[in-house]
């Protein structure tokens, strides 16, 4: 002991990367009276090798030091825990992975994702089990329409980050084959929209397998941007069509709801015809009274496209166009205006003839269907006066 005091107090004064690393490397073999002290002077330093001892040991530090190294810069926090990460010892890359495990941030889930190609399997899971956890966290902000409870909301950027991480274990998926990436992966389809084609649009690959074995347990509103997205996929239909033919709940409405900017994708909104009266729409009430005012306007326009005759969407839009609520009658008669019915277009005159806040719209509506029809007119008049000229043009040249 007498020989090591004056060596470490010199290395606790030097200020070189070396004395880090010998630092660092006495934290993971120290006896208990030194770890400590190591531990101290390591959190001291405040240098990227500093933290990378330390999380590589973060089996060694007690309560204290963890909160300590926790509550430190991000970028360095970062750096350390990457660095530990790249290590060839096992045990500094399980530390590295149960500090992320404990500190819980989404904004360093791309941390693991490298973790996911790992030699060991206690590893890959645990890395698995880390991103996944951050797509959950990710998800809080909006969980009431999940059932869950709401948490703070979080930067843009962190969003952006754990799509990443998942993005890359989508494309590692056949060296990990953890479920749990797939499954997160699901609640992004929008934004992973491409790479899950890729992973997934061969039905024989490992990871649809999994998926397609997998769905029923997953079932949870949080795959309403996934079925509705894979309704539109030939290989994916059947699959996606059976799931919301289950859902019948008000989550499972809210759910698919908050995914009404789909429907703007034709691939989307073509292939929600082989949806015949779900039970899902059925949750809102009949006069939409069990949503909010946002909600109850986004109703409308999703009858237009699901699997109803245009007589049933019209009967419905109708009465829905003379609902106590406000929102309600808007959205209706802007549904209206989409349908390709000659009793959406009577009730457009009528509301076009009633003084309201709707009349100017349903008079725009109804002037553009004229024009159109009167320019479609013309071009068929004109196109009939061509052909009758080609084919005067040709007999003539005939009898000469």
């Amino acid at each position: 002991m007498k020989q090591v005091e004056p060596l470490y107090n010199w290395l606790a004064t030097l200020e070189d990367a070396e004395a880090d690393h010998i630092l660092a490397a006495g934290l993971e073999h120290a006896d208990a009276s030194f770890v400590a002290r190591i531990i101290t002077t390591l959190l001291g330093r405040k240098t990227e090798l500093a933290w990378k001892g330390l999380a590589s040991n973060y089996d060694r530090l007690d309560d204290a030091a963890r909160a300590q190294l926790l509550a430190s810069d991000e970028a360095l926090l970062r750096a350390g825990v990457a660095a530990a990460l790249k290590s060839e010892t096992p045990r500094h890359r399980q530390n590295a992975l149960a500090l992320l495990t404990e500190h819980q941030q989404p904004q360093l889930a791309h941390l693991a994702s490298d973790a996911l190609r790992d030699v060991l399997p206690a590893i890959r899971e645990t890395a698995a089990q880390i991103i996944r956890a951050s797509a959950e966290r990710i998800l809080a902000p909006s969980a009431a329409a999940d059932g869950g409870t709401p948490g703070a909301p979080l930067a843009p950027e962190v969003r952006t980050i754990v799509i990443e991480a998942l993005r890359a274990g989508l494309h590692s998926f056949d060296v990990h084959f953890r479920l749990e990436i797939l499954e997160a992966s699901l609640w992004f389809a929008k934004d992973l929209r491409e790479t899950l084609w890729n992973v997934l649009g061969t039905r024989r690959s490992h990871a649809a397998y999994a998926v397609t074995e997998q769905l029923p347990a997953w079932d949870h509103p949080r795959l309403a941007s996934f079925v509705l997205i894979a309704l539109g996929w030939p290989s994916w239909r059947w699959s996606a069509q059976e799931v919301l033919d289950r859902w019948s709940t008000r989550e499972q409405l809210l759910a698919i709801l908050r995914n009404s900017d789909l429907l703007a994708d034709p691939q989307v909104r073509d292939s929600l015809h082989v949806l015949r009266s779900p039970a899902w729409l059925a949750a809102a009430g009949s006069d939409l009274a069990e949503l909010t005012p946002e909600d109850r306007a986004l109703v409308p326009q999703w009858l237009c496209h699901l699997g109803y005759s245009d007589e049933d969407r019209v009967r419905v839009l109708a009465r829905w166009r003379l609902s106590r609520y406000p929102e309600v009658q808007r959205a209706a008669i802007y549904a209206l205006a989409k349908l390709e019915n000659r009793e959406a277009l009577r009730i457009l005159a009528d509301v076009a003839v009633r003084p309201g806040p709707m009349m100017q719209f349903a008079r725009w509506v109804l002037a553009g269907r004229r024009a159109t029809a009167v320019a479609n007119k013309g071009a068929a008049a004109a196109s009939a006066a061509e052909n009758a000229k080609s084919t005067s043009e040709v007999d003539a040249w005939a009898k000469s």
